[in-house]
């Protein structure tokens, strides 16, 4: 008798769930954890033909047979309901895997049967969904497949599935994880068939491009990298952003004291060339180690008075033999940097008698350039008070026309050429003179301005909140590089040798510069003129200019850090070519502080530069007009020279 009540009951309930809407119903109220209301559920189960079917009165047959239940916020899944509905995807489990014949091809070009447990296993490990959640969205993907007529797919496709219905189901977080890293086919051709690239650089884009989708996707907070995609916020080398400090500091003399037992006075000495080839490559050499941990430029201080000055006397197969060295590491290290050199050489004047091994270093440069068709060669940083030693007929001057900033020792201190020229202001940790630059981050002055639409107070206030934002980047930095650098022995040991310094305290003593790029154009949209052209406008840049001083004042004091103010250079016509923000598509900016369009003379360009050279702490770099002859730059750097200028660069 309960066996044939029983029966009457299962087939009851049968022809209750033998219609597949009633069955969707019961899905879609599954993956809802709260009360779902009639509209919605209409919507999610009929899609966008809702008058398709009676919906109320299926809706009606499953609550009257207490399968779903009613409350004041709509619809949700009964005990019952639960119950029966897992027994209903178990038997469509077992007649899918009766009949699946559909084959996966994994990421290992090998073949194996489609597996339901390998989705959950992937959501679960990937995706971090709860268990529970990842088998709703592998039943859902298994059915899905079940009703196609497809036989095979790949790895990636599969993933494409998922991701579809991940979407679907408002699960775009998840599929954010899951997001696989990689160039597009496309792209990759592009590569291939640029001629440009050797196998070696054809190689190292790929690469890039892989860590840069990894930063953005995993790495950085998803509001931070919005920020970048936006353009608001400028990352230099974003490949190895999470990867490098920007550049780095290295007096000369720490680098040959290390570098072996015999000192400068050996070299000096020595009448022996091999010796001195030998201690040469050998300096070479542990500056080349150096520089797979920096991801532009390498600053070698007091490189004359220091190196050249020791080689006083001997062969110019000695000079030629260094030029080309350095060179060659240059241009190494230079072919996947695009904002600069990657090393940079201070002609700091320190012993003035060294003046004929400069000009016999420079000459040799010259020519390796000329004859090795080598294009990028090291910046040189030419101190002021080197001019004193020349005269206009010297032909040291000539061979500084290309890639050389002059600069005054008086005003600046550490400088870099990824334009940082501290002027050791006050707010600074004392630190070893050898130090790093953590990195340095810009912030779109321009799109500021267009977002803000002539509102001060708009501008202000974003503006602090992109400042604040700069310094949330430099935390999350400092932790990437602490955990990537920190087990790395030839970092341990650069770091102990040549910085004095354990990894940890060299990462959170290094300098952290903030920039700048479209301050011209900024002030042109939100003041309607030029900041050279009248009053109200440069009183607002340097407003804008001085509001970033003082938070950084305030931070730095606060908590101790190295942060700073720094005039971008070595970022001449830098375009914010961003497929994510078509209004800044294609926007080039300089990174003159003075618009190149100027009808200013000189002497009230070099009075309206100074007054924001007293703002920032570095990079002030003052760029000469066009088309200056050999005359005229000479005479012109004597004049920048008595107005205190920090640094010029020779467009």
């Amino acid at each position: 008798m309960d066996s044939d009540k029983n029966s009457d009951l299962l087939e009851r309930q049968l022809k209750i769930l033998g219609q597949k809407i009633r069955i969707d119903i019961l899905k879609n109220l599954d993956k809802n954890a709260k009360p779902v209301s009639y509209s919605l559920l209409q919507k999610q189960v009929l899609g966008s033909n809702p008058n398709s079917v009676n919906f109320s009165f299926h809706l009606k047959v499953l609550r009257t047979n207490d399968l779903v239940e009613t409350s004041d916020d709509g619809y949700l899944l009964s005990s019952l309901g639960k119950k029966i509905l897992g027994n209903i995807i178990s038997m469509e489990q077992i007649l899918n895997d009766q009949d699946k014949s559909i084959m996966i091809r994994t990421s290992r070009y090998s073949t194996e049967p489609f597996n339901l447990e390998n989705i959950e296993k992937y959501l679960v490990r990937e995706g971090e969904m709860e268990l529970f959640r990842a088998k709703q969205i592998a039943n859902e993907v298994s059915e899905r497949l079940s009703r196609t007529e497809v036989e095979y797919l790949t790895t990636p496709l599969m993933r494409e599935y998922i991701n579809g219905i991940l979407l679907e189901n408002g699960l775009e977080h998840v599929r954010h994880r899951l997001t696989r890293l990689g160039t597009p086919p496309f792209e990759a051709k592009k590569l291939f068939n640029d001629r440009n690239l050797n196998p070696e650089m054809f190689l190292h884009e790929l690469g890039s491009d892989v860590s840069e989708q990894f930063l953005l996707l995993n790495l950085l907070p998803k509001d931070l990298a919005d920020l970048y995609l936006s353009g608001e916020i400028i990352l230099l080398n974003l490949n190895y952003w999470s990867l490098r400090p920007l550049g780095a500091y290295i007096n000369t003399k720490t680098l040959l004291d290390g570098n072996s037992k015999e000192n400068l006075a050996n070299i000096h000495d020595s009448n022996d060339p091999g010796k001195v080839f030998h201690l040469i490559q050998s300096f070479v050499t542990k500056l080349s180690n150096i520089h797979p941990y920096i991801s532009e430029d390498i600053l070698l201080g007091d490189f004359d008075s220091t190196l050249l000055s020791s080689l006083k006397d001997h062969e110019n197969s000695i000079f030629r033999f260094l030029a080309s060295e350095l060179l060659k590491l240059s241009y190494k290290n230079s072919s996947y940097i695009t904002n600069g050199p990657a090393l940079s050489l201070d002609f700091s004047f320190n012993k003035k008698e060294c003046i004929n091994e400069a000009q016999t270093f420079l000459d040799c440069l010259n020519m390796e350039c000329q004859s090795n068709l080598m294009q990028i060669s090291p910046l040189i940083l030419f101190e002021y008070s080197g001019l004193d030693l020349l005269d206009f007929n010297n032909n040291l001057i000539k061979n500084l026309n290309y890639n050389t900033l002059y600069y005054s020792k008086e005003v600046t201190g550490l400088l870099n050429s990824t334009a940082i020229g501290i002027k050791k202001p006050t707010s600074l940790k004392e630190s070893s003179p050898n130090n790093v630059i953590l990195d340095k981050i810009l912030i779109n002055l321009h799109k500021l301005a267009v977002n803000s639409n002539g509102d001060d107070d708009h501008f202000e206030e974003s503006l602090c909140e992109k400042i604040s934002n700069i310094f949330a980047f430099f935390d999350i930095k400092k932790d990437l590089l602490s955990k990537k650098l920190n087990s790395q022995k030839r970092w341990i040991s650069t770091c102990e040798t040549i910085f004095n310094n354990t990894p940890e305290n060299l990462i959170e003593n290094s300098i952290k510069s903030i920039s700048f790029i479209g301050l011209n154009e900024a002030i042109e949209c939100h003041c309607g003129i030029e900041l050279d052209r009248i009053e109200i406008s440069e009183k607002f840049a340097l407003k804008i200019l001085g509001i970033i001083k003082q938070l950084i004042i305030e931070k730095n004091k606060d908590l101790g850090e190295n942060y700073v103010l720094t005039q971008p250079h070595h970022l001449i016509d830098f375009s914010n070519n961003n497929p994510f923000d078509p209004s800044m598509k294609a926007k080039c900016y300089s990174s003159s502080i003075i618009r190149q369009e100027t009808t200013l003379p000189i002497d009230k360009q070099l009075d309206l530069f100074k007054k924001f050279q007293s703002i920032l702490d570095g990079g002030n770099i003052f760029y000469l007009p066009d088309s200056q002859d050999d005359q005229s730059l000479f005479n012109l750097l004597k004049l920048l020279k008595t107005s205190k200028i920090n640094a010029t660069f020779p467009k």
